[in-house]
């Protein structure tokens, strides 16, 4: 199966001055669009290390996406090393040069002379056209494998990955059938469920990815064949149904800020337990109005009103190095009825404040959307 290779070069992500953004959201869209990506690398803005570096993936790889180097200056290397690689001798491209003239004229700037090796491509190279900045990029066939050379910039770099080398690349039969299936899970460890999963899943063509992000952990199924997806999905769930949160990556205090901003009602929370950890978290532009935290209110019929008060994580706060669990206890009260929900948390030190707040959103979430005789059936 054909496989898709990064390269990012500069010496300000060697060095982590900045993050490389530009790789994961390639990664994203990549996979977003069922082509496999094979291996990320990172290179020094030097000549001969960013050559070796291109080598050796397209030894392993059907097409290479180099990101960045493409500017003006001494440091900016990346085309030389690219014709360096590949024996392909640099050539002036005068309709790139036109385009670098007639920008930095709108802009009433003057053009230093270094701009000019901005219009060298690789001899036989593709010029694609940047609409963003004054590097453009360019696609270069080597020995049958698809090597694309983009500007660093990211509004740049992922505009001419989007509109000109991801249509390539699908066009070129780099995208494959692949069903994914995937959940988000409250309340349990990767270390817990894993092995249960893994022994339902057996000898069949799919693979299985775990994923955490406390107080998440994310299971993710892939397979070419939908039947396969489904008959795990028949051996899994009872294992899962009680932890689901999202089948879209969405949290519970995400899926709570939504639902809150479309609240034709008001939310008041008497917090004595997260410490204003779970007003930072829900108080956004959009819930503003629609959630109140520890305001005393007296009812009003006429007002769709329901008051929550959230009490415990004793453990927690008096740091009790000996605890194994913590406890909260939310009371949530409308007009209508009352209830109490008790939830035991796995003690986890500074991290068991996060779970708490992920627990009680998602306690209020379904408080706000699910029918109210299902949310005291499920409590």
């Amino acid at each position: 199966m054909k496989q898709v290779a990064v390269l990012a070069t500069g010496d300000e992500l060697i060095n982590g001055d900045i993050l490389n953004t530009n790789t994961q959201l390639i990664a994203q869209f990549l996979r977003d669009n069922n082509i496999n990506l094979g291996l990320q690398m990172i290179a020094p803005d030097n000549q001969h290390v960013i050559a070796d570096a291109i080598n050796y993936l397209l030894q392993r790889h059907a097409a290479l996406i180099i990101t960045g180097g493409l500017g003006p200056t001494s440091d900016d290397c990346t085309r030389f090393a690219l014709s360096q690689a590949t024996s392909a001798p640099l050539e002036f491209n005068e309709a790139s040069w036109q385009r670098i003239i007639d920008r930095f004229t709108k802009l009433k700037i003057n053009i230093p002379d270094n701009n000019k090796q901005q219009a060298l491509f690789p001899q036989n190279a593709t010029v694609l056209i940047n609409s963003k900045g004054s590097a453009d990029a360019c696609m270069l066939i080597h020995q049958g494998k698809m090597i694309f050379m983009l500007p660093g910039p990211p509004q740049e770099c992922l505009t001419l990955f989007r509109q000109q080398v991801l249509p390539k690349l699908i066009e070129a039969d780099f995208s494959h059938k692949s069903i994914r299936k995937s959940w988000l899970l409250l309340g349990v460890s990767e270390s817990d469920i894993a092995h249960k999963i893994d022994q339902q899943i057996g000898e069949q063509d799919i693979t299985v990815g775990y994923r955490v992000s406390y107080p998440y952990l994310e299971i993710k199924l892939e397979s070419p064949s939908l039947d396969n997806i489904k008959a795990v999905i028949k051996k899994i769930k009872p294992y899962i149904s009680s932890y689901i949160i999202s089948e879209h990556k969405l949290t519970a205090s995400e899926q709570l800020q939504h639902s809150l901003s479309k609240y034709s009602g008001r939310l008041v929370i008497e917090d004595d337990a997260t410490g204003g950890l779970l007003e930072s978290t829900l108080k956004t532009p959009a819930t503003f109005n629609h959630v109140l935290f520890n305001h005393a209110v007296h009812f009003d019929e006429s007002m769709n009103t329901t008051t929550v008060r959230i009490q415990g994580l004793e453990a927690f706060w008096d740091e009790d190095p000996t605890s194994t669990n913590t406890s909260i206890a939310i009371c949530i009260k409308s007009t209508s009825d009352m209830h109490v929900i008790n939830k035991q948390i796995p003690y986890r030190g500074k991290r068991t404040q996060l779970l708490a707040v992920e627990m009680i959103c998602w306690e209020l979430y379904k408080h706000l959307t699910q029918p109210r005789q299902q949310v005291l059936e499920t409590n």
